[in-house]
């Protein structure tokens, strides 16, 4: 799979390069991630949803098709967290057969390391403003859960990464901004907002680090009373806000045009 995430980027690099137009630069970005499943949101006050911050930051590539169409590729490294918290109303045991006794409160966190490759198609205008439309694909390359108690106080700590799918496929739209960065030169920066929601089901756990699969003999869902009715599917929802800096390499110089995008007539 690394050599996969190596030559991606390397391709892309070797088709734009016979191109007119096309860039190569860095970009980051940090945004807020969901974890969304039905069950976890339907729990009541023993499992909330927290709010979740995520980062990323790596490879931006750009292909200009022409002056209103562009291609943009990217190969980003995020860590995306998933908060939770809750309190015990009763005593009891969840099916794992770990106690929680009333009154006991909790903050989890489900962490995720991904490396994501979207490939955006833009439409630019000559202002600099472009609307993006694309695939986004994830592989998660490693999983982890902590979670600390009070009353009685406890924590824990341990990978969950075989209970997440090892990748995942979303769809995403943003809006963004083009402009050259200094002027009478080739270098550019950008400034995006994108949303992006999952189509895969990507499993997981839920708040109490306990597994979501829907495999034979889980107690989330067998015995007379299942903890819970059914099996749910978990789905990613993403919103970032994102900065770019790049250089165009083109046969034809853009003059003054302040825009990155859009350039050749």
């Amino acid at each position: 799979m690394k050599k996969n995430i190596i030559l991606i980027p390397l391709l892309v690099f070797c088709i734009c390069g016979k191109s007119q137009s096309f860039e190569l630069g860095l970009r980051g970005g940090c945004g807020s991630c969901w974890l969304l499943n039905n069950n976890v949101s339907n729990a009541g006050n023993e499992q909330n949803y927290s709010t979740s911050f995520y980062y990323s930051y790596g490879l931006f590539i750009g292909y200009d098709i022409n002056h209103r169409y562009s291609l943009e590729f990217d190969v980003l490294s995020e860590t995306i967290n998933q908060n939770y918290k809750g309190s015990f109303q009763e005593n009891g045991h969840l099916p794992e057969a770990n106690y929680y006794v009333a009154g006991e409160t909790y903050s989890s966190q489900s962490q995720l390391y991904i490396i994501e490759i979207p490939a955006m198609l833009h439409y630019n205008t000559r202002s600099g403003l472009y609307f993006e439309l694309g695939p986004e694909y994830q592989f998660i390359t490693d999983a982890g859960y902590t979670a600390s108690y009070s009353n009685p106080s406890s924590e824990a700590n341990y990978s969950v990464a075989n209970e997440f799918a090892k990748s995942n496929i979303l769809v995403a739209i943003g809006v963004g901004w083009n402009f050259r960065l200094i002027p009478k030169t080739n270098i550019y920066a950008f400034a995006n907002i994108r949303y992006a929601y999952g189509l895969t089901d990507i499993r997981g756990v839920d708040g109490f680090g306990q597994n979501l699969n829907t495999t034979t003999g889980n107690p989330l869902y067998s015995g007379v009373t299942p903890y819970y009715s059914s099996y749910q599917s978990t789905h990613m929802q993403e919103i970032s806000l994102n900065i770019g800096i790049y250089y165009r390499f083109s046969k034809h110089y853009s003059g003054n045009h302040p825009t990155g995008r859009g350039r050749v007539y």
